[in-house]
């Protein structure tokens, strides 16, 4: 199957994550990714960031990028909010701990963190608000020390897009582009979005 086939195929719910990440790579002049070879067939679009985070970016960048992603020496606010990514873990009703590799930003000595309002983490912070972050790489290894926190969802999610815009710049844009041409292709309507919001403790 042609590469440009594959997101079609992709977008109308026929094609896998990898056919996206091929598709991508061409439409941006880059080479896929061996670690293509990882991604799990499953496929949800609140995950797909971090994917499309390797894919939209050429080697050379990436190479940047994961230069920039070194284990934090501290532990505050300011430190954690200048790395690329943190893993933010959240914990289930029976205690189980789930870490989720997000993009991040800082506000007024908060992190701030874009989701969907239904995905895994915005439930699981709903019913216990404590989580633990640290540094991590885009596929979630962590960088540095876990530190404990708590959370709060925000339904505004203005502020929090405005500041990943200025961070991650055309990334972020790319990424939302990109999203929106596959809920269109699926004929699917904008998720709700929310603002995680966390102190640490």
């Amino acid at each position: 199957m042609g590469r440009s086939r594959r997101f079609s195929a992709f977008a109308a719910g026929g094609g896998t994550d990898l056919d996206l990440v091929n598709a991508l790579a061409v439409a941006d002049h880059a080479a896929p990714s061996p670690a293509e070879a990882l991604y799990s067939q499953d496929f949800r679009l609140d995950e797909l960031d971090f994917r499309l985070y390797e894919s939209v970016l050429t080697r050379d960048q990436m190479g940047d990028r994961q230069r920039r992603c070194v284990m934090s020496t501290g532990t505050h606010t300011t430190t954690l909010a200048k790395e690329p990514f943190i893993n933010v873990t959240s914990f289930k009703r029976d205690g189980t701990a789930v870490a989720t590799p997000v993009w991040c930003v800082g506000k007024n000595g908060s992190l701030l963190v874009f989701s969907e309002a239904d995905s895994g983490k915005v439930k699981r912070i709903r019913h216990d608000p404590h989580v633990s972050i640290a540094p991590c790489s885009f596929r979630g290894k962590p960088r540095g020390p876990a530190v404990e926190a708590d959370a709060t969802v925000l339904h505004d999610t203005e502020e929090v897009e405005a500041l990943l815009t200025r961070k991650y710049r055309w990334t972020w844009r790319g990424y939302n582009l990109v999203m929106a041409a596959v809920r269109r292709l699926r004929r699917q309507a904008r998720p709700d979005s929310v603002t995680i919001k966390i102190a640490l403790r």
